[in-house]
C-alpha cells in the first residue's frame, strides 16, 4: 500500500493494481495525472484521511488518460457541509477515458469534466455520491453510456 499519492507529469505511464492511501493537505488531489497518455488500471484509490476538499483523481491538462477498473471512495473526511470532493474530476483534458471503475461514496460529484474534450464515460459504477456525473461548462464530445448511477445524495447527472 503506498500512503501520500501519486502525481505524474511524465508521458505513456501506467499506474497499475495500486493502493493508494492519500494523506497529507497540500496536494491538488491522491492521484494528479499531467502527462500525455497515462493509464491508471485496476488501482484502489481511497482519500478517507484527508480532511479539505481533494479529488482521488484529478486529471488536467493531458491528452489521451485511460481511467480504467479502479476502485475510487471515500475522497475526504467530511468534516462539514461546505466540504466536496469528486471521485475524479477531468478539467482542460482530452480524450479521456473512464470505463470499468467503481466510483463509490464521495462527497462531492463521483465524476466531474470541465474544459473537456472527447470524453468517454461507459460501464462504470457510480453510487452513493452527493452528485453522480457532473458534465460542467465546455465538456464537448462527451460520451456517457452504459453506466449505473445510483443512491445520489441530489443529482444523477
Amino acid at each position: 500500500m503506498l500512503q501520500g499519492g501519486v502525481v505524474v507529469r511524465a508521458n505513456d505511464i501506467v499506474v497499475g493494481s495500486v493502493r493508494i492511501h492519500g494523506v497529507g493537505e497540500r496536494r491538488a488531489g491522491v492521484v494528479v495525472v499531467r502527462g500525455a497518455r497515462v493509464s491508471l488500471l485496476r488501482n484502489e484509490i481511497v482519500g478517507h484521511k484527508i480532511v479539505k476538499s481533494t479529488p482521488c483523481v484529478l486529471v488536467e491538462r493531458t491528452d489521451g488518460t485511460t481511467i480504467d477498473g479502479n476502485v475510487i471512495s471515500h475522497c475526504t473526511m467530511v468534516t462539514s457541509q461546505r466540504i466536496a470532493s469528486q471521485g475524479i474530476l477531468v478539467r482542460g483534458a482530452t480524450g479521456t477515458s473512464i470505463v470499468h471503475n467503481i466510483v463509490a461514496r464521495t462527497s462531492g460529484e463521483g465524476i466531474a469534466l470541465t474544459n473537456t474534450h472527447r470524453t468517454v464515460i461507459a460501464r462504470n459504477h457510480i453510487h452513493g455520491n452527493t452528485d453522480g456525473v457532473y458534465l460542467g461548462p465546455r465538456a464537448n464530445e462527451t460520451v456517457v453510456v452504459d453506466n449505473v448511477i445510483a443512491f445520489s445524495g441530489r443529482h444523477n447527472v
